[in-house]
């Protein structure tokens, strides 16, 4: 669990502006957390919601401020991750079910984005097929060009555009609609039975004033599902806590040097 600690020590007073300077401590902490939500935005990409959610709140306690990440994936994704199989986990999980025959099974929904979406909280269609696609960099995916993903992710989103409406309301039950067929994509990998987008609907929600709309596809987890399947590539880490704080004495610098003018009156 990384944590950045901040502490000003002001030594002598320079000209009495000892307590001006140890006023400035929160402010640089909150400007090192303020850093470290900019670098998630702009960095990362469906993690960047947990990692900015895992950071906390700056803790104030007598000559320091604290900041703590928290959760298991914005640590790893702080500190990486070798990866690995998932299957366990999914079939452990609150959603998992057991068949009559005793096994185990879980139906996990992916989320897709229209193309060129930005990616903060789910793909955009295409996206896995070009060079920073997870899947694309583990397998080394022939030709994943970025052209190439927005050729496949075009063609995906006007077929699934086109599907009939899955529906459903907050007290009705779901009425499936059109699903869209395979082969509009290349599998990811060898195992893969189908391509990632085979299978997708398009859901929508009405409400009294306005309608909800998303592309998902569905995929199943059990027991019998191939040992090469639902294995995790792993997470690069990104170490943003320690860019921070090789950045915390220059933002200390200008905040404690803002401060000290702004008490001298240099400059009104």
């Amino acid at each position: 669990m990384p944590e950045i600690v901040v502490t000003i020590d002001p030594g002598v007073p320079l000209a009495g502006l000892g307590f001006v300077i140890e006023s400035c401590l929160e402010d640089i902490a909150e400007a090192v957390r303020g850093y470290l939500v900019g670098r998630a935005q702009r960095d990362l990409h469906t993690s960047s919601t947990d990692y900015a959610a895992g950071l906390q709140p700056v803790e104030l306690v007598p000559g320091m401020a604290i900041i703590t990440l928290l959760g298991w994936l914005p640590n790893a994704v702080e500190n990486g991750w070798a990866g690995g199989d998932m299957k366990e986990a999914l079939l452990s999980g609150r959603n998992a079910k057991v068949s009559k025959d005793g096994t185990r099974y879980n139906i996990v929904p992916f989320r897709h984005g229209t193309p060129g979406t930005s990616g903060a909280n789910f793909p955009g269609m295409g996206s896995a097929y070009g060079p920073r696609g997870a899947m694309s960099r583990r397998l080394v995916l022939p030709g994943a060009t970025s052209e190439r993903a927005k050729a496949i992710g075009q063609a995906v989103y006007r077929a699934a555009k086109k599907l009939g409406p899955t529906t459903g309301h907050p007290t009705t039950a779901t009425q499936w609609g059109a699903r869209l067929p395979p082969g509009l994509a290349p599998k990811l990998s060898p195992h893969h039975k189908t391509d990632i987008y085979a299978g997708m609907v398009r859901q929508t929600k009405v409400y009294r004033f306005a309608e909800q709309g998303q592309y998902t596809t569905f995929r199943v987890v059990s027991d019998k599902s191939d040992p090469q399947s639902w294995i995790h590539p792993g997470i690069e880490p990104r170490h943003f806590f320690a860019d921070a704080s090789a950045r915390m004495p220059a933002l200390a610098g200008r905040i404690i040097g803002d401060a000290i003018r702004a008490h001298s009156g240099v400059g009104s």
